[in-house]
């Protein structure tokens, strides 16, 4: 009952045309295109064989047959269109301005389309036909799951005072198309010849939309005038704000409801638990990076954080789990002994920040996971 087995075959097909050409007196260049993917998927689902069972009072059970294992077939498939378009203007020769819009698409993991269904029976209320014996159907996954689409904005400016010097600024959007609900399907089954219609409580994508914007901001810079002992040294820094208004509901304590036959979400139960973000979404990025480069010597110093964020349980993919923020402190170090060898250090996780897990919500803490600091040392050669 346990076994995933998900195929998913894609086939695209792919255009694109570059362009050079004068605005406003300036160099513009660039390149448009559409790409159209076709996706199938399908789902194996195993369970142990069952059989109808009728007592001598009329009533009916279920009974399992161990050694025999049954297999069930879902899936779904779907087309999308997705263009794009990216234009790059010199707008001095210190200045370049970059723009970009296309149409993405994200798929869901195949460990979210498992097909595994169990059956719930009620034998108390003297069941005589297998809608009435068949309570409820436990469900793992959802081998329908339809794609999140997304309209994509970027505008960036980047500025080059000189040879060692960069400072970008990166205004970025998502519009998505789809979320993350948990709704009433009705599936059939067929057991010992018999169909039936239950309904299942699945995680799906619905037709909300929701959005991302952020802003990105990257500096570089490498000291010249420094006496010529420290002239190799520089820095780089990268930060990052988003923010979205995206909801991913917990299949147990989140918001549930059915779809009725004008396709509208009508909800039956209030959750209790505020909806998850954009798997794997940080509202705060930063990277800092102290280097020195000079002869054969490459050293650098570097510091990376991120916010905490929700990461769904790997074992189902419909539960909440999010994991702290985090800081990080890393080392590299590499020399050139001769123009074909190379040595190596690099140590990561150097104070041994710790990961931290908190279940159902971003307060409760769950698992803290300690992985000490990693050092690997290598060396090259070139022939």
């Amino acid at each position: 009952n346990g076994t995933t087995d998900v195929t998913e075959k894609t086939t695209a097909f792919y255009a694109m045309a570059n362009f050079d050409t004068v605005f406003a007196e300036r160099p513009v260049r660039g390149n448009f295109g559409v790409r159209v993917v076709n996706t199938e998927v399908q789902s194996l689902g195993f369970r142990n064989a069952l059989s109808i069972v009728t007592n001598a009072d009329g009533t009916i059970a279920l009974a399992e047959d161990t050694t025999t294992v049954e297999r069930t077939v879902g899936g779904s498939d779907y087309t999308e269109v997705l263009p794009s378009l990216n234009v790059v203007m010199d707008y001095s020769d210190t200045v370049v301005l970059r723009a970009g819009v296309f149409r993405g698409l994200s798929r869901a993991n195949p460990s979210d389309m498992n097909f595994s269904r169990s059956f719930n029976t009620d034998s108390d209320n003297d069941p005589t036909t297998l809608g009435e014996l068949i309570a409820s159907v436990n469900a793992s996954g959802n081998p329908s799951f339809e794609p999140l689409t997304s309209w994509n904005y970027d505008l960036a400016a980047e500025w080059y005072p000189n040879e060692d010097t960069i400072l970008a600024v990166t205004l970025y959007a998502k519009d998505f198309k789809g979320g993350f609900e948990n709704a009433v399907t009705q599936e059939t089954y067929t057991i010992d010849g018999q169909q039936v219609t239950v309904p299942v409580t699945l995680s799906s994508t619905n037709q909300e939309t929701s959005f991302l914007y952020g802003i990105e901001i990257t500096a570089s810079h490498r000291f010249q005038n420094l006496p010529e002992v420290l002239d190799g040294l520089g820095f780089k820094v990268s930060y990052n704000y988003a923010h979205s208004d995206f909801e991913f509901q917990d299949s147990l304590y989140g918001d549930r409801g059915f779809r009725d036959a004008n396709g509208n979400f009508v909800q039956t139960h209030a959750g209790i638990l505020e909806a998850g973000n954009i798997p794997g979404f940080s509202e705060q990025t930063f990277s800092g990076q102290i280097y020195y480069s000079k002869g054969p010597f490459d050293g650098s110093l570097i510091y990376k954080y991120r916010s905490d964020y929700f990461q769904p349980y790997t074992s189902n993919g419909t539960r909440l789990r999010y994991v702290g923020d985090v800081g990080v402190w890393e080392a590299r170090a590499s020399y050139a002994i001769t123009d074909n060898i190379r040595a190596s250090v690099e140590a990561i996780n150097l104070f041994d920040a710790p990961k931290e897990q908190y279940f159902f919500t971003d307060d409760n803490l769950g698992e803290v996971n300690y992985y000490g600091p990693r050092v690997f040392v290598g060396l090259r050669a070139r022939f």
